[in-house]
């Protein structure tokens, strides 16, 4: 009886072999995209420099151009990542300078109910679509037209 089921055994013996095999070409194969994936993204980070300025992080580009900002509220202590461009002013009364970022994308908490929320703003700077979670515990997304009317609103 034993050599009737050598056949299968050799079958399910190279099957588990290659099984085995696969398994690790998906962990390289995953090991690779990361490494890559890494690569890529020094790659696109180098030409950047990352700055602080008020205790907040900023990253600017080569040309000094405002990229990107990791803010953090000082009484909440929540925080804000905003990509987008932004305007330098100074004080000319007491010579302070501070940044204003104009956001093309924040993604934080809010204030008021400390909800998580994602917004995407217009080139203008005006809301276009808010994404997010109510105080109530409600998801919701909102539209804006160009105006900064709402357009659509839904919530589940």
């Amino acid at each position: 009886m034993s050599s009737d089921h050598a056949p299968f055994d050799a079958i399910l013996a190279r099957v588990t072999t290659l099984e085995r095999q696969n398994r690790r070409m998906k962990r390289m194969g995953g090991a690779l995209g990361i490494a890559l994936l890494a690569l890529v993204s020094i790659s696109w980070i180098a030409p950047y420099e990352l700055a602080t300025f008020e205790g907040k992080f900023y990253l600017r580009d080569r040309d000094g151009k405002f990229k990107g900002a990791l803010l953090a509220d000082p009484e909440t202590g929540l925080g804000n990542l905003i990509i987008g461009t932004a305007i330098e002013t100074e004080d000319t009364a007491s010579g302070k300078r501070s940044l204003q970022p104009q956001p093309h994308i924040s993604l934080g908490y809010r204030k008021d109910n400390k909800e998580p929320f994602l917004t995407l703003f217009d080139r203008a700077g005006r809301v276009r679509i808010n994404l997010g979670v109510g105080s109530d515990g409600e998801t919701f997304l909102e539209t804006y037209d160009k105006n900064g009317a709402l357009m659509w609103k839904a919530r589940k």
